[in-house]
């Protein structure tokens, strides 16, 4: 199997990086960020430190042709334009806008696979021309909304995500398909798969108590009570409560220090992680990307008209439902 090679636009800190290479390794799939692009100089030093060999970029309008070849790329353009919050312009706008310069960079690099993200708001400004852009690159696509607490966060951050693929003819090359099926994949141990250590708190059954993981590969985490599909490695801790002490409670100790106005960075961080895609979202993301690859996801451009399922159809729709009704 051929390892998979990701670009990275508007990278931020990385969220949408680490969710999917967290999912698709899980999948069993070699893959590692290779590129990224951030014009931010403090995420760009975040970037650095956790993956150091990975090529940077600080202008999404110098990637082109010359870049690394890659098989994922993705990205989250502004959203300032598109968002309710913002100004309505939508992809008209100067930030928003930016996305013809991720098209671009589509047609210039012709990745197998496209990630976007955006505000849920897209969906009336501007998703028919992400989708028109896509379309004429050579690319199907399918798109979902997904929610943080959908994978157990307190709060709802809704979002929307693309997911498009190349279609092989039109694009005048064969598709290759990774791992056509589990089918003689080797379970692992809990203790080959696990890497919690001891304070987990997540499986296996007879040493906490609770459902064994229903997914190979690392155990499910349980946030706030729940097991929610997502590896323990991928949470910020694997304690039974994942989530940061209230504002007048007392920290834990496994808590990092908390950003007060008298820590010069705060803003900065803040604004990174405000921007960010939680990787426990991305890692839904990256599941349906596994799908897409393995061919679970149809590439056919015919399909709506072969399927006569309708409403009802279920094509490639398993690794969305599996971690909750994402649609």
């Amino acid at each position: 199997m051929s390892a998979l090679a990701i670009g990275s636009l508007f990278s931020g800190i990385g969220g949408l990086d680490l969710g999917l290479e967290c999912a698709l390794r899980d999948e069993g799939f070699d893959v590692s960020t290779i590129w990224q692009c951030e014009q931010d100089e403090w995420c760009r030093g975040i970037l650095a430190r956790h993956w150091p060999d990975a090529l940077r970029y600080d202008d999404v309008r110098t990637v082109g042709t010359d870049a690394p070849r890659i098989d994922i790329l993705c990205g989250g353009f502004p959203c300032q334009d598109v968002s309710l919050a913002g100004t309505g312009s939508g992809l008209a706008g100067p930030r928003s806008g930016l996305w013809f310069e991720f098209a671009r960079v589509v047609r210039e690099t012709r990745p197998r696979i496209v990630v976007v993200e955006n505000v849920t708001a897209l969906a009336s400004r501007g998703l028919d021309a992400v989708l028109r852009e896509l379309s004429e690159a050579g690319y199907d696509a399918i798109w979902f909304d997904l929610r943080a607490s959908d994978v157990g966060a307190p709060h709802e951050r809704p979002r929307l995500f693309v997911v498009a693929y190349a279609d092989a003819e039109r694009q005048g090359f064969e598709r290759e398909n990774d791992v056509s099926s589990e089918e003689g994949m080797e379970e692992p141990s809990w203790d080959d798969a696990h890497r919690c250590g001891a304070a987990c708190v997540c499986g296996p059954p007879d040493e906490h108590g609770g459902a064994a993981p229903e997914r190979r590969g690392d155990g499910q985490s349980r946030l706030v009570g729940v097991a929610d599909g997502v590896p323990c490695r991928v949470d910020s801790v694997a304690l039974p409560s994942a989530w940061p002490s209230g504002t007048d409670a007392p920290q834990s100790s496994w808590e990092p220090p908390r950003m007060t106005p008298r820590d010069a960075s705060a803003a900065r961080r803040l604004g990174a992680i405000g921007n960010a895609v939680s990787p426990r979202v991305a890692y839904v993301v990256g599941l349906v990307v596994a799908d897409v690859l393995r061919g679970s996801i149809s590439a056919d451009p015919q399909h709506d008209e072969e399927c006569d399922m309708g409403e009802d159809c279920t094509c490639g729709a398993e690794s969305l439902r599996r971690y909750g009704d994402a649609r």
